[in-house]
């Protein structure tokens, strides 16, 4: 694959991933939020599985939530900026948010977005 231009990665021993040489999605992340002129500080980044560590790589606030697995939670080891929840899926995203983005009002508003009254 390598000979053809593309990375390979197996992330949680289950998924096979093929990408254009150099195509990862943390760099592409900074490039879009910069080509939109978002704020990286307002950025949060989640993921569970290997194929999301060069997000964690930007440096930017990030989540790996409760069930990542555990080759990515030993890659982040050294990595400050990573909130490691202990809440799976969505439900980690929503606490990492809580503690990232705490706003003064607590009637369901984080952000300026209103989250569904399932989550709340």
């Amino acid at each position: 694959m390598q000979r053809l231009g593309f990375d390979v990665l197996i992330s949680d021993n289950l998924y096979f991933d093929v990408l254009p040489r150099g195509v990862q999605k943390g760099p592409t992340l900074l490039r879009t939020l910069q080509a939109l002129n978002l704020p990286a500080h307002r950025t949060l980044v989640a993921g569970d599985t290997l194929n999301d560590l060069s997000m964690f790589d930007t440096g930017l606030a990030g989540v790996a939530v409760g069930n990542r697995e555990a080759a990515l939670d030993t890659a982040i080891q050294q990595h400050g900026n990573v909130y490691r929840s202990p809440h799976p899926g969505a439900a980690g995203v929503l606490d990492a948010l809580q503690r990232f983005h705490r706003t003064e009002d607590s009637h369901g508003f984080i952000t300026g977005h209103r989250l569904s009254q399932t989550t709340l």
